[in-house]
């Protein structure tokens, strides 16, 4: 029987603090998440859901006969446990390599009580971010989030539709910081976005309990293991209706709520076995793009790459052929192990060294808006790591500009503060000379609350 005892845990100030009696291995659970460097979560997360992947794609391969005329079944033809496990291997170890450089960066100990306290001042920023998000949500698809005839038929323009779905993930986040100081208010939050993204039938509806929880996890609050365990049984709900909702002739929120009601039930193993074949495929279409498809040529991976607009960037050329199937994308591990194993550990190397940059650079700026752009690229390389898993390169390459983007408006700005702090601190020094020459270095006029860095800022 695991020991328990009465134990403190760190970080909660600013009234989060707290006592419980928990397990000792909760105990060392808990501190290794929070000795961990926030910018490798994104690396080390990815990396244990592609062997949870692998995992699945073995346990469905083994258990069910796959149907034929499926397109589907025929990735699942080009599927071994040993290839794909060859090429998760050598995926992981480029997010490994990523995790060993640069510097360690900030770390969740220390910053559980900086952050619950400027949660505590600018909740009405969460608030905002995540009636946004579903706001969008909602004008993008109008009408049609109730009931319509096609899937996935918006009403707004297309860019309108392309913003809802990247602002998703941040609103998710921004509910679950919410939901660190007022449970009710971020759940409500939360509840709204997973009603549109449930009309959408959207595969994000699946994951977006684990990042409600992760956002509240972020804010300081320790997220005890039942509610891990509500965010799986969430997803199993959910899941089957996108999986299915492409066949559907009906499509929307209230063609959706019927379909799960008469479909989904506990005793219903069939919908497992879907679900842990749908999150398991991310096995047999990296290796179908590997080692089935045509060879990739390098415009092809320029054009993924490429920023651009799709016309300028020529993934217009392109797009249609890197495909399994109309409705089945290649996949960007595919398609750099297509191309060859180097370059699929560089590809998943420059991924997570990306990611742990902008979480790093983006933590500096301890301002409203450097908190803003932190929840905005913490939930944009959530959706890149959805994306990375079964969508092609140029999916995550867009998410991924925009995340790039983000860190760097924040980084100009954090720069502009600095020099606006410096400027004030010159200024007093001339003004008070006799009194600044006398103070000690960590009361100087440059490092007073609201005129120099903050202990956050200082982290390197």
């Amino acid at each position: 029987m695991a020991k328990t005892g009465h134990v403190e845990l760190p970080g909660r100030d600013n009234g989060l603090n707290y006592s419980a009696e928990i397990s000792r291995a909760e105990v060392w659970s808990y501190m290794f998440l929070r000795r961990m460097p926030l910018g490798v979560m994104p690396a080390i997360g990815l990396a244990v859901v592609l062997l949870a992947t692998w995992i699945a794609a073995l346990w469905y391969h083994s258990s069910v006969i796959l149907p034929e005329d499926n397109p589907f079944t025929e990735v699942w033809y080009a599927y071994s446990p040993e290839g794909s496990a060859r090429i998760f291997a050598f995926a992981v170890l480029g997010l490994v390599l990523a995790c060993a450089f640069p510097a360690r960066g900030p770390r969740l100990q220390g910053l559980g009580g900086t952050l619950s306290s400027e949660l505590a001042a600018h909740t009405g920023i969460w608030v905002l971010c995540a009636l946004a998000s579903g706001a969008l949500l909602v004008v993008a698809k109008g009408s049609n989030l109730l009931e319509a005839e096609e899937y996935l038929k918006f009403q707004g323009p297309q860019a309108l539709a392309s913003l809802s779905n990247i602002a998703a993930p941040v609103g998710i986040i921004a509910s679950g910081l919410v939901a660190a100081r007022h449970r009710v208010l971020g759940t409500v939050l939360f509840a709204g976005i997973s009603l549109c993204l449930f009309a959408y039938g959207t595969r994000l509806l699946a994951v977006a309990p684990f990042i409600f929880l992760a956002g509240t996890l972020f804010a300081g609050r320790r997220v005890r293991w039942p509610l891990w365990l509500l965010a799986g049984l969430l997803s199993y709900l959910s899941l089957p209706v996108a999986l299915r909702s492409r066949e559907l002739e009906r499509h929307g929120l209230i063609p959706y709520a019927e379909y799960l009601q008469s479909h989904i039930g506990p005793n219903n193993f069939s919908e497992v076995l879907e679900l842990v074949g749908n999150f398991g495929f991310t096995a047999p279409i990296a290796q179908f793009t590997a080692n089935f498809a045509e060879k990739i040529p390098p415009a092809a991976f320029f054009a993924s790459i490429n920023p651009a607009p799709g016309g300028a960037a020529g993934w217009d050329v392109w797009g249609a052929s890197l495909r399994a199937h109309f409705y089945i994308p290649y996949s960007m591990i595919g398609e750099f192990a297509n191309a060859g194993m180097p370059a699929l550990v560089l590809a998943m190397f420059t991924w997570a060294l990306i990611c742990r940059l902008c979480i790093n650079i983006t933590m500096q700026n301890s301002s409203p808006l450097g908190r803003l752009a932190l929840v905005a690229v913490m939930g944009l390389i959530a959706i890149s790591s959805l994306y990375l898993l079964q969508y092609n390169t140029r999916s995550v390459s867009r998410v991924m500009t925009i995340v790039i983007g983000i860190t760097i408006v924040a980084f100009l700005h954090n720069l502009r503060r600095r020099a606006n702090a410096q400027t004030v601190s010159a200024d007093a020094r001339e003004e008070w000379p006799a009194v600044s020459s006398t103070r000690s270095p960590q009361h100087a006029p440059g490092n007073a609350p609201g005129l120099g860095i903050s202990d956050l800022e200082r982290w390197q």
